[in-house]
């Protein structure tokens, strides 16, 4: 009795050992994912950042050569068929990914080989259907005579929408294997580069806003071409093997990806009811500045998309293998990255919001207020999105739904109060608060569910950090012409930075350098 309790019991200071190894297998399991999601996401980084730049062009492109009216059209029916694809797949991206990814970490090839073919079927199916749909819709919906045209417009993108769909199953199934440069090359470069060359084509001749809608379905059909390519290099021996037998589960992929599509389709609405809400109670020309203002609010998802692409997967097979404790630590770990990354694109847009509109045209730069409050919604999304994919990839497809529908009903009756009395600044409002809601439902969601919180003192730490120091320069180059408020952002971003790196590096930071360094050494050689 005396041994045990001075601390010398064998019983437990056997436990102890078992305890810190334990605990120290963690640890190397965690910086181990760490350092595999940095590399993962560095490549879908600089696809990212390649597709921003293209889409830049293209809208550059279209923004000068058609003007602010027939460019509001345009981005109104580009606005709708992105929300049409994320419906009209059924769910069979995301259970391509949920699904795909469980089975080829447990070696179930007949399950994997099953879950392939259902979701492409599903997909072909998907987008027929809601491809016709939009064509009807454009040829009969009734609408006053001003906003006809934008209408009518909706047909030429029902095609976009049946290839779009195949498209986000093929990269879906690229994503569940790992496969971040193949997806990189198939939707983050070859998509926009595609829609960049085609569209560039009818704006040369002349052939305005209907032209460059029939390229943007071109550039959808030679894309699908490409991902069937590069997804068949990945998956075509399994396709062809007949001794693996396909084991179909459409019950249990519906059970998830009914639900998931209709989030999915809830968020993508999310994102651009804002525009189709301004088509309808606003002028055109202030959706085009309003489409421009949306698109550079974006460069601030960068490392969102990154890191998610490459986290979805490692999230649905630490869920299916019960290692909650691993994926607690590792949610921790990407937050804080994600906060280090995102918090210097952030402050430089909220600051001078001017400086990346007035690119486009001069009349842009009326979207300044509207990108500002855009970023701050944005900033939140971006530091909520790891725990987000706690949900989304945990399985719990339905509670994601359940966001979804409240978020898009607060963001209609926001805009409908709003953009009369606000205009484009109003839009921007309801965007903000509505994705806001969204974000924090599903951090919440992620500790009930799964017991998983983000927040521990060094993510709080550098938000602190990024608050503090953008608060200040805001309040110190108040009334300040664009440069003297440039300066200030500019110090915002470097006493951040400072913070951060005065915070000192973790193991999974230095694991994530030592990898770096490493390839740049090969690189020399």
């Amino acid at each position: 009795a005396r041994m045990s309790t001075l601390g010398h019991d064998p019983d437990a200071a056997a436990s102890t050992r078992a305890s810190n190894g334990s605990d120290h297998a963690v640890e190397a399991d965690v910086a181990a994912d760490a350092a595999s999601i940095a590399g993962g996401s560095a490549i879908v980084m600089a696809g990212g950042v390649t597709e921003r730049g293209l889409r830049f062009m293209v809208n550059w492109l279209l923004a000068r050569t058609l003007g602010t009216t027939a460019f509001g059209v345009y981005s109104f029916v580009q606005s709708v068929i992105p929300t049409l694809i994320s419906f009209s797949a059924l769910g069979a991206d995301a259970g391509m990914v949920l699904f795909g990814a469980r089975y080829r970490q447990s070696g179930e090839l007949g399950r994997l080989k099953g879950t392939l073919r259902t979701c492409l079927w599903m997909a072909a199916i998907g987008g027929a259907v809601f491809g016709m749909l939009l064509w009807w819709t454009g040829g009969h919906l009734a609408v006053s005579a001003d906003r006809q045209v934008a209408v009518s417009a909706l047909m030429i993108g029902a095609p976009s929408v049946f290839f779009g769909t195949l498209l986000a199953v093929l990269v879906g199934g690229l994503v569940a294997a790992k496969d971040m440069r193949g997806q990189a090359v198939v939707n983050q470069i070859g998509l926009p580069l595609l829609i960049l060359l085609t569209v560039s084509v009818p704006l040369a001749m002349d052939f305005g806003v209907t032209g460059a809608l029939w390229a943007l379905a071109v550039a959808y059909a030679l894309a699908v071409v490409l991902g069937i390519r590069v997804f068949w290099r990945r998956y075509g021996a399994l396709l062809r093997d007949h001794a693996v037998v396909a084991v179909t589960e459409p019950a249990a992929l519906l059970r998830y990806s009914l639900p998931q599509s209709l989030a999915r389709s809830l968020y993508q609405a999310n994102m651009r009811i804002d525009i189709v809400m301004l088509t309808a109670l606003a002028a055109l020309s202030d959706v085009g500045v309003y489409k421009i203002a949306a698109m550079v609010a974006q460069l601030g998802t960068l490392p969102v998309m990154a890191s998610t692409t490459m986290f979805g997967p490692v999230v649905s097979e630490l869920v299916y293998s019960q290692q909650i404790e691993r994926l607690d630590a590792l949610l921790r770990v990407v937050t804080r990255w994600m906060v280090v990354i995102t918090a210097p694109v952030c402050l430089v847009l909220m600051l001078v919001p001017e400086l990346f509109l007035t690119i486009f045209d001069a009349e842009y730069a009326s979207g300044g207020r509207a990108l500002a409050v855009l970023m701050l919604g944005q900033a939140v999304y971006a530091v909520c999105s790891p725990t987000g994919n706690l949900v989304t990839m945990g399985g719990y497809s339905g509670t994601n739904l359940i966001n979804g529908l409240v978020s898009v009903a607060v963001n209609v009756a926001l805009n409908w109060f709003l953009i009369p009395r606000m205009g484009l600044e109003g839009a921007a409002l309801a965007s903000t608060i509505s994705v806001t809601i969204w974000s924090v439902l599903r951090v919440m969601e992620a500790r009930w569910l799964l017991g998983c919180w983000a927040f521990d003192r060094r993510v709080l730490g550098a938000l602190a950090a990024a608050v503090s120091a953008g608060s200040a320069a805001a309040w110190l180059s108040n009334g300040g012409d664009l440069l003297v408020r440039a300066g200030w952002a500019g110090g915002a971003v470097v006493v951040f930075l400072a913070f951060v790196a005065l915070a000192g590096r973790t193991p999974e930071d230095t694991m994530v350098l030592e990898r770096v360094l490493a390839r740049i050494a090969r690189l020399r050689r």
